[in-house]
């Protein structure tokens, strides 16, 4: 590309398209500038820039509510009253209540203070817990084929983008390589610009097979997440393992499944696909084994994929549990 100089200064434009999140480095240019009739000749080259380029989320959207915690701060309803802004029904006065919530023509009419009962208003956590053991299928950008780390980056970002602007705690948290990306529990705009850059520098950890589960599950119970969604394409059983360890300890959780349907390709080695396979009828009868412990595990769909489960989930915790002592 060429530019001509007016009054002894020029300016060039290059275009740059990034077509993948992450965080890359943006290869070097030449500067050449030459006088008219190549007199005088002068050159350099610019010193490497960094582009980091956040994922862009899929679409999501949710009309469940998943289990109330202890704040007093969200836009869920608790099953239990407290201060809020949902009528819950009309009690007798005890000491404590507010002047503010006496119901004065009903106290007149029984003759007794009575006060309007409301239900606590809560906030609840988010826990994302991405598997970066591996990166299966094609990744093609925002143009072509998502791979397994694709659809879980995008699918973060969604969940995300719905929970953290609306209130609700949000944190983050890598497994299955040896650098463990972690963002804390919080909300607003801020903590989803966090959560895009830090699934930006994910990168795929192809040599780290092992998922230390003790401290993974322990972080996420200090946190007291009501909800912890898992999204991985399930390839390494250890990521079972964690996601039934976490269920055993009480926790809300839900498997999102990211292995694309690419992964198996009819021109590939017969060996290969032979592999495939057999890894994939395995891998079907160890979902059944988790959904049996009443682990739920979906396929991302956008918009409503997680809705049937949180319904379930939430009914089935509100009642009566089974605990291992």
């Amino acid at each position: 590309m060429t530019a001509a100089a007016t009054d002894g200064a020029a300016s060039l434009a290059i275009g740059l398209r990034s077509t993948r999140w992450g965080w890359r480095p943006v290869e070097t240019v030449s500067v050449v500038a030459v006088s008219p009739w190549a007199a005088f000749r002068w050159s350099t080259q610019p010193a490497r820039h960094h582009l980091t380029t956040l994922p862009r989320p899929a679409q999501f959207d949710s009309d469940s509510s998943a289990r109330p915690s202890d704040g007093l701060v969200g836009l869920h309803r608790s099953a239990r009253a407290g201060e809020g802004n949902e009528f819950a029904g009309i009690r007798r006065f005890r000491a404590g209540d507010r002047m503010r919530r006496i119901n004065w023509p009903r106290s007149v009419r029984t003759r007794e203070l009575q006060v309007n009962s409301t239900w606590a208003d809560l906030d609840i956590h988010v826990a994302l817990l991405i598997d970066a053991t591996d990166d299966f299928g094609v990744s093609e950008g925002i143009d072509g084929l998502a791979s397994s780390l694709d659809g879980a980056v995008r699918a973060a970002g969604a969940i995300a983008e719905f929970y953290a602007p609306r209130g609700d705690r949000v944190s983050l948290r890598t497994f299955g390589s040896t650098r463990t990306h972690l963002v804390r529990p919080g909300t607003g705009r801020a903590q989803l610009r966090r959560i895009l850059e830090t699934l930006a520098r994910m990168t795929p950890e192809y040599s780290a097979r092992t998922v230390s589960r003790g401290p993974i599950g322990r972080q996420i119970g200090r946190l007291d997440a009501e909800m912890v969604v898992m999204l991985s394409p399930l390839i390494a059983p250890e990521a079972l393992d964690l996601a039934v360890d976490l269920g055993r300890q009480g926790m809300m959780v839900i498997i999102v499944d990211t292995l694309p349907d690419h992964v198996v390709q009819d021109d590939e080695d017969q060996y290969v696909g032979l592999a495939w396979r057999i890894r994939l009828l395995e891998r079907r009868r160890e979902l059944r084994m988790v959904m049996g412990a009443g682990i739920p595990v979906v396929e991302w769909r956008g918009p409503g994929s997680l809705d049937p489960v949180i319904r379930d989930i939430s009914r089935r915790a509100s009642g009566p549990r089974m605990v291992p002592r």
